[in-house]
This record gives C-alpha cells, sequence and structure tokens, in this order.
C-alpha cells in the first residue's frame, strides 16, 4: 500500500534567523524570528494550506542599517558603517566644540542611539579691565582679540592684548598699570626740595637757604612721561 504525505513540507531555519512551527498540518502556522541586528524581509507568520503548500514565501533576515547621518556645520564625520552596530564619529573644526557625545551607535532599531551633535564655537567671556586701565574687545569668540590700555600715568606691565584661542580660553594673562615714577630728586645746592610721592602727577616744592635766593621756578611736576616737568632751579648767594 503507498502512503502519501498529507502535510506541508518541513521548514529550515534561515539565515540569521530561526522558524518555530506548531505543526506540517492544513491550518498550522509557522513563525519567523530574525538574530540581534537583522529584521524579517516580509511577514513572520505563514500557515499550511488545504493544498499541502505554505500560504507564503519564505522570509529573509536582512542586516538592519541606519540612515547615513550628517557631518555637523563647522565639523566633519567619520563614518565606520552604518549597518547594526556600525559607529559615527563625530569632531568639530579648530575653535568649536561638540555640544553632546562625540560618538553614535547603530541600533536593532535601525536608529543611531544618540542624535548628532553641533559644533558650538568657543566663546572665552568678558574680560575685566586692569585697575586704572581699559580692556577693548568687539568679541569673545574664538579669534577675537583684546586690547589693553592704561590710564594716562601708569605704565602697562604685560601684554597689550590677548586672543580667544581653540580652547576657550584668553591666550594672556591681563596686564597691570602701575603708576609712572619720576624718580627721587636731589636738593638744589643751597636749597632744599620736598614731596610726598614721585609717581606722576606729584609735585615737588622748592626752597631756598637763608641768603639765598631762587633762579627759576620753585615748583615741578612729575609728567606720564616719566620725568620731572623742570629741572632744579638754582640758589644764588644775596
Amino acid at each position: 500500500m503507498l502512503l502519501f504525505h498529507t502535510g506541508c513540507p518541513a521548514l529550515q531555519n534561515i539565515l540569521h534567523g530561526y522558524v518555530n512551527s506548531s505543526g506540517l498540518n492544513n491550518g498550522d502556522t509557522a513563525s519567523y524570528t530574525c538574530e540581534l541586528g537583522y529584521t524579517l524581509s516580509s511577514s513572520s507568520t505563514r500557515f499550511c494550506t488545504s493544498n499541502r503548500t505554505w500560504n507564503s514565501s519564505e522570509p529573509s533576515c536582512d542586516l538592519i542599517t541606519c540612515a547615513s547621518p550628517l557631518a555637523p556645520v563647522n565639523g566633519a564625520l567619520h563614518l565606520n558603517g552604518s549597518s547594526f552596530g556600525g559607529r559615527a564619529i563625530y569632531s568639530c573644526n579648530v575653535g568649536h566644540f561638540l555640544s553632546s557625545s562625540n560618538t553614535a551607535t547603530c541600533n536593532a532599531s535601525g536608529q543611531w542611539d544618540t542624535p548628532a551633535p553641533i559644533c558650538i564655537l568657543h566663546n572665552c567671556g568678558n574680560l575685566s579691565k586692569p585697575q586704572n586701565g581699559l580692556v577693548n574687545f568687539a568679541a569673545t569668540t574664538y579669534g577675537a582679540i583684546a586690547y589693553y590700555v592704561c590710564d594716562v600715568g601708569y605704565n602697562l606691565n604685560g601684554s597689550k592684548s590677548s586672543t580667544c584661542n581653540g580652547t576657550g580660553d584668553w591666550d594672556r594673562e591681563p596686564p597691570t598699570c602701575t603708576p609712572i615714577d619720576c624718580g627721587p630728586m636731589l636738593n638744589p645746592s643751597n636749597g632744599h626740595v620736598s614731596y610726598f610721592s614721585t609717581t606722576y602727577g606729584s609735585i615737588a616744592n622748592y626752597s631756598c637757604n637763608l641768603g639765598y635766593f631762587m633762579y627759576g621756578s620753585n615748583s615741578t611736576t612729575c609728567m606720564a612721561e616719566g620725568h620731572w616737568l623742570t629741572t632744579n632751579p638754582d640758589c644764588a648767594q644775596l
């Protein structure tokens, strides 16, 4: 007696996937799943028909891919694969920094696991003016230059300018403004000079000893150039 197979053909696991069948008879179903990182090309379920065939073609497991990201403005992108497990590596041009993580990975949902970052221009922040001086700048972002000047009567010690660099810092320490000093005065012959200070704007007063009279000014002032306005007067004998 001849025996006839009355069910559907047996099913095999697919590449990068699996099949689980409830049976091979009419109405029985087969369910397909894929390994992590793969997705089914069509329906996950097939059923056995009355004519002993499966109702649809065998699906395949296709590698999941993520849409290629764009390089950030003022930056660059190095793409190490855009399929499952691939990595996108971001970087910024000099003077800019990333707003978030520099890497993203293509996950099992077909999405990058972190949003693409943006490149932000470094800002070095405002500068304080030195005591007895000023600082001038039009901007505080990468490449901006600040210029220092001292008030009249003060010398600038340090750099006259500072530049906002690629790490978000001013590249020079702020200078200091120190008072201009004209130096000590010598008593005129047969006379005396008195003063409280020798810095810019200070006044020195001259006097002659008893029995002498003065030729020249009886006072002088320390100038912004660092010298006294006049030389010592002469004290002549009466």
